[in-house]
């Protein structure tokens, strides 16, 4: 169990949304902390000439300039408890819209920055035998929808490596929390989104889609607050077992939900059909062939 309040963390993203949040309230309380962003005249929020507070560049796209913030975070503190992997980027639009260029940078940042992180880390964490790696996905890496696939393609591969992760890190006694937030007051229809072609004529209900999600990002009655959803995420870091993955707000825990549902309804409809794969399988497995409910 890693006591989140003396651990010393990293924390990739801090300009703005949840990233900032969380380096803020660890900041506030004395917690060593090394906030990190593109460029750092973004984290002017944060104390300077603080012993527990170190700034850092760091483009998770860059892995020369990871492993420099981790050799500093090291050496400022002697070791790193908690990483936090929430930089991210949001390309919304069609997915038949949304060009390759955009795509591969979705991809580039949300999931080959976080491939690079770890790398950067994983030998720390299994060195001390301890660690834990806090990776943001979203409810949308749990449920896909309209104007979002590319994103929550992005947002999938993270929930999957970080499954893999957990499993392969375990007998070094790291963990793995994953985080799924729904919409919340931050920059991610902000200045963290990419905008696909428009083209109202093919996509209409996907662009109102859009228009609609504006709406609730733009009414604090629907979304969370970052500060919030901070400190729940610094609380379940000091679980034991820490949560494999915590969904932040309503929407976030409803989406699941119905995920779930839907999964399990699509079971009991295929398991006919799946079964009778098997060379064993009943003689009258032809018979359930090619039909549907």
């Amino acid at each position: 169990m890693i006591d989140p309040f003396t651990a010393v963390w990293l924390v990739t993203g801090c300009s703005s949304g949840f990233g900032k949040a969380i380096a803020a309230q660890l900041a506030a309380v004395g917690t060593k902390v090394v906030a990190t962003a593109r460029n750092t005249d973004t984290l002017g929020y944060l104390p300077d000439n603080t012993p527990h507070v170190a700034k850092a560049v760091l483009d998770v796209t860059d892995p020369d300039g990871i492993a420099a913030a981790v050799a500093m975070a090291t050496a400022r503190f002697g070791r790193l408890d908690i990483v936090v992997n929430n930089a991210g980027i949001g390309v919304i639009g069609p997915v038949e819209d949304v060009t390759p260029e955009q795509t591969r940078l979705q991809f580039d940042v949300n999931v080959h920055g976080m491939f690079n992180v770890i790398r950067a880390t994983a030998p720390l964490f299994r060195e001390q035998r301890s660690g834990l790696y806090i990776n943001f996905a979203s409810m949308a890496g749990e449920v896909s929808i309209d104007s979002l696939g590319v994103y929550s393609a992005s947002k999938f591969a993270v929930e999957g490596l970080s499954e893999a992760l957990r499993a392969e890190m375990k007998p070094y006694g790291v963990d793995v929390m994953i985080v799924e937030p729904g919409p919340f007051d931050t920059e991610w229809l902000g200045k963290n989104a990419i905008w696909g072609p428009r083209d109202e004529a093919r996509y209409p209900a996907v662009w109102r889609y859009v228009e609609m999600m504006k709406d609730v990002y733009a009414d604090r009655n629907q979304v969370g607050d970052p500060a919030r959803a901070a400190e729940a995420i610094i609380d379940a870091a000091g679980w034991s077992p820490p949560p494999e993955r915590l969904p932040l707000g309503e929407a976030s825990l409803g989406a699941t939900r119905s995920k779930i549902a839907a999964l399990q309804s699509n079971l009991d409809r295929v398991e006919p059909l799946a079964r009778s794969m098997h060379y064993t399988a009943s003689p009258h497995r032809s018979a359930t062939m090619g039909r549907t409910t």
